[in-house]
């Protein structure tokens, strides 16, 4: 599935399960060019997605979520479980260019179980591109979260160039 929000969504109480894609986000591409929307997911379950990418993909992944320059994204009760990528075994979030300081990912009572990257961040990929002269924080935030037995080369949970916050974590 492919989200450019320019308004609001929310996908609540959904599945998604044994998705697919070559280049970037195995169920979940989310991406917007603006400051323009936001985006609410709710009870959901992402299980056995993943990303094979090759080429100029291959340094990006997401298995179950890719995250690319939304203004807020809000995951809330939702279960990862066994997605895999190259990077981002369950979600890659990258901030490319632009003002993108206000940008705010949030996990709040998420379970990231048994997600692989080969590469960077079993769980959770959390990337700025290094052209950007910001570096303050991009305010990823995961609150009441638990991760269990995901795996990478680096960050077996988390893996990030940039600040983060963690709240009760385990």
């Amino acid at each position: 599935s492919y989200l450019r929000p320019t308004q609001n969504y929310v996908i609540k109480n959904s599945r998604f399960e044994n998705c697919y894609s070559s280049k970037e986000g195995g169920a979940l591409y989310i991406q917007s060019s603006g400051k323009n929307g936001n985006v609410k997911i709710e009870n959901t379950t992402f299980k056995n997605n993943y990303v094979l990418a090759k080429g100029n993909y291959e340094i990006k992944g997401g298995g179950a979520v890719m995250i690319k320059q939304v203004f807020k994204v809000e995951f809330k009760d939702v279960k990862f479980i066994n997605n895999s990528a190259n990077r981002g075994g369950a979600v890659s979030s990258w901030r490319l260019n632009g003002d993108f300081n206000n940008y705010a990912k949030t996990f709040d009572n998420c379970i990231f179980e048994n997600n692989t990257a080969t590469e960077f961040g079993g769980a959770i990929y959390n990337f700025l591109d290094k052209k950007e002269t910001d570096t303050k924080d991009n305010n990823l935030i995961i609150k009441n979260s638990n991760f269990t037995n995901n795996k990478a080369e680096k960050g077996s949970a988390i893996y990030s160039n940039m600040s983060f916050r963690l709240y009760n974590v385990r």
